[in-house]
């Protein structure tokens, strides 16, 4: 109880509050919850209860598809365990060398290292009590890369432990397969038109021709003052070009991709990250993989410089904007819309029955919008 009041919470948000009874009777769950709405805590509490102090060995497993979330999950479940005698540890691409056995009762980890370590035996699955999958929808997708990764690692654990998956967003074709995995499920499902937080103003702009998109990014951060914000684009070479952009025309930005041969290296992502959160820097320019469960209070805007694309289109966006507005806190997204992609705004709209007002592009505009939410 020590490391809950620490953190701060005073009650159980909502999902807590469903997500906990359940989980505290060793029943598995698929749950869904809106972004920022405590999820985070609700599966880390259920890991911390299941796991014996006296027992020096890996008992709990969390996976997660990044290494910021991965770190992230980590440096919470540390927090909330931090009376309980529990040694934690954290598995993810590292240029050390990698340790010869693991013995703390709680890890963390990203899918490809943890895959790789527990069939080297460096971690020994044979007493994992509790399997827990965060952003479960994109981690158990078959289509995607991790997909295999998460199967195996389910694969090399015992029939018989408790499994958790939780999402914000499950779509039709992976709901179907987590059930599949997840033995006796109790499912905790929110509706598609609930998702979109209420906090979050939605907007769109739209810019004209695709090279016009930097030039109205570049005015609206001359002008205004937006706290922290992220930009989201959707490849690896836009979010280089539009850095160079931005930096050309005197603003500060800092960036973060995927970990690449010759691009940004791990350690590089630590420093950048690690800055963002302690306010250093305010303006990151970002791919997906800050898109999921980052945890930045101070963000206030998000910006979808490219509308996302590909089969989890509507899932990612959802993501995306819910870098802000969290834990009851008001934030703004606001979407740059081409003339070629104008239509997608529409089916946002539909698909999510949500309000998204048009912004002519004024600057004065924008500011009126930012001022209930800077306070």
């Amino acid at each position: 109880m020590d490391g809950i009041f620490e953190m701060g919470f005073t009650k159980p948000s909502k999902i807590q509050g469903l997500a906990l009874p359940i989980a505290m009777q060793g029943r598995n769950i698929i749950g869904q919850a809106r972004n920022g709405s405590g999820k985070t805590a609700a599966f880390a509490l259920a890991m911390l209860a299941n796991v014996e102090t006296q027992k020096k060995s890996p008992q709990g497993l969390c996976v997660c598809p990044t290494r910021e979330l991965t770190m992230q999950n980590h440096a919470v479940i540390q927090r909330l365990g931090k009376f309980t005698g529990l040694e934690f540890f954290l598995a993810v691409p590292q240029e050390q060398r990698a340790p010869r056995s693991v013995n703390a009762q709680v890890v963390v980890g990203t899918p490809g290292k943890l895959q790789d370590w527990l069939k080297k035996r460096i971690i020994n699955p044979k007493d994992f009590r509790i399997f827990v999958v965060d952003e479960a929808d994109q981690m158990i997708d078959e289509e995607q890369s991790m997909g295999g990764q998460v199967l195996d690692i389910r694969r090399m654990l015992s029939k018989d432990l408790q499994i958790l998956f939780f999402s914000a967003t499950w779509p039709d074709y992976v709901a179907k397969l987590a059930k599949s995995m997840v033995p006796n499920p109790n499912v905790i499902h929110v509706k598609k038109e609930d998702l979109t937080l209420t906090t979050i103003t939605q907007t769109f702009m739209n810019v004209g021709t695709d090279d016009n998109k930097k030039y109205k990014l570049s005015e609206l951060y001359s002008v205004m003052n937006v706290g922290q914000s992220i930009i989201f684009v959707n490849t690896r070479q836009t979010a280089w070009d539009l850095a160079t952009f931005m930096k050309a025309n005197g603003h500060t930005v800092s960036l973060i991709t995927g970990t690449q041969k010759g691009q940004i290296e791990v350690a590089e992502r630590d420093r950048v990250m690690e800055e963002f959160r302690t306010l250093v820097t305010r303006v990151l320019i970002s791919t997906d993989v800050l898109s999921r469960g980052i945890d930045v209070p101070s963000v206030t805007v998000v910006v979808n410089y490219d509308l996302p694309n590909g089969t989890e289109k509507m899932e990612t966006y959802l993501h995306r904007i819910g870098r802000t507005g969290r834990f009851g806190k008001k934030g703004l997204a606001v979407n740059l819309a081409s003339d070629r992609d104008r239509h997608r705004i529409d089916e946002i709209k539909r698909f999510y029955n949500c309000d998204m007002a048009e912004l002519s592009g004024d600057v004065e505009e924008v500011e009126a919008m930012l001022k209930p939410i800077l306070g």
